[in-house]
């Protein structure tokens, strides 16, 4: 292992008094949005840094691995609670600009503390392995000053708040189209106000200057004299009108109404607002939650019995289905195992894996599979890479060729699908790379709604 880059990082991170990074799940080495989690095992992948919290600690008061400056150290202030702020990663810090941040700390108070930041993968974190392209916080001890092992929160993307002991995080916009990518960040005491940057600023100065006298002088007397007295009235009015009413009505009423009438109001919020909510599923709102599929067609030239590839959300998705390619006329058992995260790093890792599902597959050698039900369903945020691994008996057909586990293989807009690697076994000898052939059924759901 010495030999990994992601390795050698980690171990000059221990020679910088930097402790190691804990997940979501609030176990010690899964925090991977920073290398002292462990996130990659390669000897060609390694561009990665440390999170937020391992930032400030190297950096704060004048220790210089980052410019004092692009570290914001006040919150809580006195402007009524409210701190906006724009962040860039460090994977672009040599594109950083005076009023722009790498971390802000969150102050508890306490000893444990808050620290954010933009996980920008690109530049020296472009391998980056967990919460790509979003705002990550992360909590440590000793105030951030000092070895303690750190703990990831909670990572969110644009429009997604985080709360906690009555402060909280907000994502007003990223913007990734430019370099330096940026994060325009709020954070406050209670809730943040909506973030309205539309509002146009008054003119510079009026359209016209008034005029300095009137256009026009007033006349100096009426055009005309005023009438002494109305004039007589035209005639004695009449005894009769003038015509009789008719006997019938001009036209007859119609029979149908002239429009049909208009759709029923869509309840705010529901089924048919357009948007795949909470308790909102295919199968209980399918003009919401419409199902996808990614597909993915190789040259089918190869066949294996341990596949392992990764996923990565463009958007919220939930995973339903899956559908492969035989390599065998056979029938016999097969299992999908699965991690957050990827691949690389944890291919020889059976304790980083768990079985996800299941069952018995009936093969027809290179003819797709029925579409499998993936039991569970898998949801993946948008920036959240999630991996599997493919065990089967009957086998599943991939296209070989040289790329990386983290090379992308394809994109629909809602869903990456990388290339993978076959194994000898589970979790046994490599013996190639390639791209799987596969299909992804997926809805996709309101952000942070699953």
């Amino acid at each position: 292992y010495f030999k990994f880059v992601g390795v050698q990082i980690h171990e000059i991170g221990h020679n910088l008094n930097l402790a190691h990074s804990g997940g979501l799940d609030g176990r010690t080495y899964t925090d991977h949005t920073g290398m002292m989690g462990n996130p990659l095992y390669s000897d060609n992948v390694g561009k990665m840094c440390y999170n937020p919290a391992k930032n400030y600690q190297i950096s704060y008061d004048g220790r210089g691995w980052y410019d004092q400056k692009y570290i914001y150290d006040a919150f809580p202030e006195s402007n009524g609670g409210h701190w906006r702020g724009t962040f860039v990663g460090v994977g672009e810090y040599d594109k950083i600009q005076d009023g722009q941040y790498i971390v802000a700390k969150i102050e508890s108070g306490g000893s444990d503390d808050l620290f954010v930041g933009f996980n920008r993968a690109a530049g020296v974190n472009a391998d980056n392995d967990e919460a790509d392209d979003l705002v990550t916080i992360i909590e440590t001890g000793n105030n951030g000053q000092s070895y303690h092992t750190s703990s990831l929160k909670k990572y969110i993307g644009e429009g997604q708040s985080f709360s906690t002991g009555g402060k909280t995080v907000r994502v007003n916009s990223i913007d990734t189209s430019k370099v330096p990518g940026t994060a325009d960040v709020s954070i406050c005491q209670g809730s943040c106000p909506e973030i309205d940057d539309s509002t146009d600023g008054p003119t510079v100065t009026p359209t016209d200057t008034p005029s300095i006298v009137p256009s026009l002088s007033p006349s100096r007397e009426p055009s005309n004299p005023p009438v002494p007295k109305p004039t007589d009235p035209t005639a004695t009015p009449i005894d009769v009108p003038s015509a009789l009413p008719s006997a019938s009505p001009s036209h007859s009423p119609s029979t149908t109404p002239s429009f049909p009438p208009s759709d029923p109001p869509v309840p705010a919020g529901g089924c048919g607002d357009g948007i795949c909510g909470e308790d909102e599923t295919p199968e209980s709102c399918n003009s919401d939650c419409p199902i996808e599929v990614l597909s993915l067609n190789t040259a089918k030239d190869t066949k294996a019995k341990f596949f392992c590839f990764s996923l990565e959300g463009e958007k919220d998705v939930v995973l339903t289905d899956m559908q492969f390619v035989a390599a065998k006329d056979k029938e016999g058992e097969f299992e999908i195992l699965t991690r957050r995260g990827g691949v690389a790093g944890y291919e020889f890792d059976p304790g980083a894996w768990e079985t996800h599902m299941s069952m018995n597959l009936k093969g027809k050698k290179k003819m797709k599979t029925e579409k499998i039900d993936i039991g569970s369903e898998i949801y993946i945020p948008a920036g959240v890479t999630q991996s599997f691994c493919i065990s089967s008996k009957v086998g599943v057909m991939y296209g070989k060729n040289n790329n990386s586990v983290t090379s992308m293989a394809k994109s629909d807009g809602n869903l990456k699908i990388f290339s993978g690697v076959e194994m000898k076994k589970m979790f046994d000898k490599i013996k190639g790379n390639g791209d799987l052939d596969v299909g992804i059924s997926y809805y996709v759901v309101k952000p942070g709604s699953h």
